[in-house]
């Protein structure tokens, strides 16, 4: 706990290259304790919290594609906390952050119809617990950001068809 709380300050105080070892010692200490207990859904949730967590450190140090690896094996452990909880709002949102890092490391590549999909899951994901009052304020927040972001992505779509309906003419 108390290096997850190191962890946090120092990402928060965009500490980078002081948070980068801190987040990383965060996931393997996370992922032991997964491995000691697979069948724990919130020993899975902190192995992913700590990848989205590396993710949001390798953003403030501009190396987003060393974030791609971890972000691969975040999505199908918080697609699995979805399918094995699906009325847990805690696994949604989880799944749901981890698709918006996905569609945002996209985005950051160019990789405009991957970011566009992972947004497009976002949210389907979401748009279920629109109606649950106590998740609303959450949901509302996730899904505003994904809307920016798919705004932007679609604007940059819409340029590429743009240029390249140019280039056949």
């Amino acid at each position: 706990m108390a290096l997850a709380n190191l962890a946090n300050i120092a990402t928060e105080n965009e500490r980078w290259e002081e948070a980068l070892p801190l987040v990383e010692r965060r996931l393997t200490v996370c992922r032991q304790t997964m491995d000691a207990a697979p069948e724990v859904a919130e020993a899975k949730i902190q192995v992913v919290d700590a990848m989205l967590q590396i993710f949001k450190v390798h953003r403030g140090l501009k190396r987003l594609q060393d974030s791609r690896p971890l972000l691969a094996e975040a999505l199908p452990i918080a697609e699995r906390l979805v399918s094995d909880q699906p009325a847990s709002f805690a696994a949604a949102h989880l799944l749901a952050r981890v698709l918006h890092s996905v569609a945002e490391l996209e985005k950051a590549v160019g990789a405009w119809e991957a970011s566009m999909a992972a947004l497009d899951r976002q949210f389907a994901l979401l748009e279920p617990w629109r109606s649950h009052a106590a998740q609303k304020q959450n949901v509302e927040r996730q899904l505003g950001l994904a809307r920016v972001m798919a705004d932007w992505v679609q604007k940059k779509l819409d340029a590429v068809a743009n240029d390249t309906a140019r280039v056949a003419d």
